[in-house]
């Protein structure tokens, strides 16, 4: 982000030299056309270097909020995975049968207390951890999208300027 405002800076900077060393120059009329044709020539140039810098900005933001968007969507798997995990151990507790023998009520109430905790508790935990991320991940492609008609549109303005360019 430095590097673009310093380029920036420097760029109005010497343009702001150029305006101030053509103004203090006397100029005879027959140059007066050269200069005002040097002048919006030099416009030009500095719009079109200016777009570039935007355009590369705008890439750079699209690719933070990428690689921002992967860590969102990476961690939202590893829960998903945990609770893919949570539920085969309550499918494996659900699965398990009752002792042929005389089953004993102390087991049964502990796959049944193993059962609820898993749910009522690690399955909650995840989901509650779950709902900021998904918040998170379409919050971060809604500005990916509004960043990228950002740059589609200085591309736009870049063919222009470039048409135009060459048009004269």
């Amino acid at each position: 982000m430095k590097p673009i405002i310093i380029k920036i800076t420097l760029l109005l900077f010497a343009f702001i030299t150029f305006i101030q060393s053509v103004q203090s120059q006397p100029n005879p009329p027959a140059n007066e056309g050269n200069t005002t044709a040097a002048v919006q020539s030099e416009l030009k140039k500095l719009r079109f270097e200016m777009l570039q810098q935007r355009i590369e900005f705008q890439e750079w933001k699209i690719k933070q909020l990428d690689r921002d968007l992967q860590r969102v969507l990476n961690e939202q798997q590893q829960l998903q995975d945990q609770a893919q995990a949570i539920s085969r151990q309550i499918a494996e507790l659900d699965a398990q049968a009752p002792e042929p023998i005389a089953p004993q009520p102390n087991a049964i109430e502990e796959r049944q207390a193993m059962k609820s905790a898993l749910q009522d508790e690690e399955l909650k935990r995840i989901q509650v951890k779950l709902q900021p991320l998904n918040e998170r991940a379409s919050e971060l492609n809604s500005q990916i999208n509004q960043e990228q008609t950002v740059l589609q549109e200085l591309h736009t303005k870049t063919k222009a300027l470039t048409a135009a360019k060459d048009a004269a």
